[in-house]
């Protein structure tokens, strides 16, 4: 090949790359102007079986830590993840109120009472969930954050009570109390 040949090769491709970053360029511009004029930036559409595969979870079940993401992410993923646990569970609470002491968080999830209330004196939290007569017996707890995600199996209750003791010093009952503890968390009981 003589060197004329290849400075014509040499050009030929100089000139293909240097298309090849115009339309590229032309590109990224097109769509700054489409997401400008949408007002918000292109998303990727909700993994709807993800999230369904995330909502049935059981306990000791792995997390999905790309599910856990595009709810921490994406409002829409989190409604519609909200409106999956709300149609497989009993009852479902998405926003908790602070009782007086600041101890204790209480919601009113369905028919049912639930509370967690901190014990500093003996290191522990209590779950307690109160059923009416009527209410039919969760068997499960449901709880996403958003960042954190939880899937507790419940004991039988005892006279119309179904309570749990949480240590404050165990890291694993620590998160479980912090999740539970969260206002904006959502809660189903299964």
């Amino acid at each position: 090949m003589t060197s004329t040949a290849f400075e014509a090769d040499y050009e030929l491709i100089a000139d293909i790359e240097a298309g090849l970053i115009a339309n590229v360029a032309n590109t990224e511009r097109t769509v700054r102007r489409f997401e400008e004029r949408i007002g918000a930036s292109v998303r990727a559409p909700v993994d709807h079986a993800a999230l369904w595969r995330h909502a049935r979870r059981r306990p000791g079940d792995p997390v999905d830590f790309a599910a856990m993401r595009m709810i921490r992410t994406d409002p829409a993923a989190r409604t519609a993840l909200a409106r999956m646990m709300a149609a497989q569970s009993i009852a479902c609470s998405q926003m908790a109120f602070a009782a007086a002491d600041s101890g204790a968080t209480a919601r009113q999830i369905g028919d049912y009472g639930f509370s967690l209330e901190a014990d500093p004196d003996s290191g522990l939290t209590a779950l307690v969930i109160a059923l009416n007569d009527a209410a039919r017996v969760p068997h499960v707890l449901r709880a996403e954050t958003g960042e954190q995600s939880l899937v507790l199996p419940l004991p039988e209750p005892q006279d119309g009570l179904i309570e749990m003791y949480f240590a404050h010093d165990n890291p694993d009952q620590a998160d479980i109390i912090g999740i539970l503890a969260e206002p904006t968390a959502l809660i189903a009981l299964e």
